[in-house]
């Protein structure tokens, strides 16, 4: 089954989540580069429907992790 993605739209959606993790792995003034050189590169390489897949995989990934992030901090500021 093929699926009909709006690959720009997808991008758009998803973009603040994964600005977000990347400015924790690699600092604020690089995480735009890191973004969008990977959004770039799996465009390259793959279809609109594993590119969708794969951002849906990732973003849920991303929010996972922040919330864990988030949770350890409250966990450490409380103990303080």
């Amino acid at each position: 089954m093929m699926l009909s993605v709006d690959v720009e739209n997808e991008y758009r959606r998803h973009v603040g989540a994964l600005s977000h993790y990347a400015a924790v792995l690699v600092g604020p003034d690089d995480a735009m580069d890191v973004v969008n050189d990977a959004v770039a590169a799996t465009w390259a390489d793959w279809d609109t429907e594993r590119i969708a897949a794969a951002l849906g995989v990732f973003t849920g990934t991303v929010r996972k992790q922040l919330g864990r992030a988030r949770q350890r901090l409250r966990e450490v500021l409380n103990n303080e």
